[in-house]
């Protein structure tokens, strides 16, 4: 498969120039800032340093890093020849690597020592199971505190309009809580707030939800 943008591997991490995505979607590079400012850094469901980071200035125009899914949302947004071939690509990039993934996972140990190392990391890999389902119920119950706009919306039966994202995003900050991500039918994905951040914001509603 030739190379049709370039992905770079970081921290695990499959990632693409912004200006490279931009100038392979056919865009004239005179609304390369209104272009960044409205998909990336003012997208209501972009995260920073989870989707996107920021680069550090070397030329006359800003760059970000995006990772992999979430440059092919932002090429989908382009609604062209370009944008469905980039992100057909993007695509088929995560399936080979996938195949690969686990052509290497299946590899049959080459020697004792390779067997030995292979068994130990089996046993290792039981034990964090066995600790994760131990801990489960605890996970859950922490997750049970961060909900989204829509959900506290429903709740109260108020309108979404009541909300504003970024209020809750600097609340959070504030008060040190992760913004949190679950899927969406309406956006792919929603951005989840701890409810003590709604409570500072907006403390006129009700937030016993998953109590209900």
């Amino acid at each position: 498969m030739n190379e049709l943008i370039r992905i770079e591997e970081k921290d695990g991490k499959k990632l693409v120039s912004a200006i490279e995505l931009y100038s392979k979607l056919g865009l004239s590079l005179k609304h390369y800032a209104k272009w960044y400012d409205k998909n990336i850094v003012k997208n209501d469901f972009a995260i920073e340093n989870e989707d996107y980071t920021e680069l550090p200035l070397s030329g006359r125009r800003k760059d970000f890093a995006l990772v992999l899914d979430f440059a092919k949302k932002i090429s989908m947004l382009c609604r062209n020849e370009e944008g469905e071939r980039i992100r057909n690509y993007f695509i088929e990039c995560e399936k080979i690597a996938k195949d690969m993934h686990e052509i290497n996972s299946h590899k049959l140990p080459m020697s004792y020592k390779d067997a030995l190392l292979a068994l130990v990391a089996s046993e290792e890999e039981k034990e964090v199971l066995l600790l994760q389902n131990e801990n489960l119920n605890t996970v859950l119950d922490n997750l049970l505190e961060w909900v989204s706009i829509i959900k506290v919306c429903e709740h109260n039966q108020v309108k979404e309009s009541n909300f504003n994202w970024r209020n809750l995003k600097s609340k959070s900050n504030e008060l040190g809580y992760q913004i949190k991500r679950a899927e969406s039918p309406r956006f792919g994905y929603m951005n989840l707030y701890h409810i003590d951040a709604f409570r500072a914001c907006y403390p006129q509603f009700d937030y016993n939800i998953n109590k209900n």
